[in-house]
């Protein structure tokens, strides 16, 4: 789920900076390693890179959050990028 978000934020922030995107990969088949989501997350815009870092660490269980917690930042963080971005996002769970 985060790596779909993060794919389909990175995609949003590349056109938005007029960088020219090859052709998608299916939703289903993204992956993204632990490091490329660091890079990606640092690639966004100041508030919302400070927001992808907290849920990359989350994820990767840094901090020592719990599950709850963990998904509990997921679903903000997605919240705002929908605000952000004011992005139409696939429905997550």
């Amino acid at each position: 789920m985060v790596d779909m978000l993060l794919h389909d934020l990175d995609e949003q922030n590349k056109l938005k900076n007029g960088v020219e995107l090859q052709e998608a990969p299916s939703s289903e088949s993204i992956s993204v390693s632990p490091g490329d989501r660091v890079a990606i997350s640092k690639s966004f815009p100041r508030p919302l890179a400070d927001k992808a870092l907290a849920v990359v660490e989350a994820l990767e269980g840094k901090d020592g959050i719990s599950n709850f917690a963990t998904n509990l930042v997921v679903k903000v963080y997605v919240i705002h990028c929908q605000q952000f971005f004011n992005l139409q996002l696939r429905p997550v769970g």
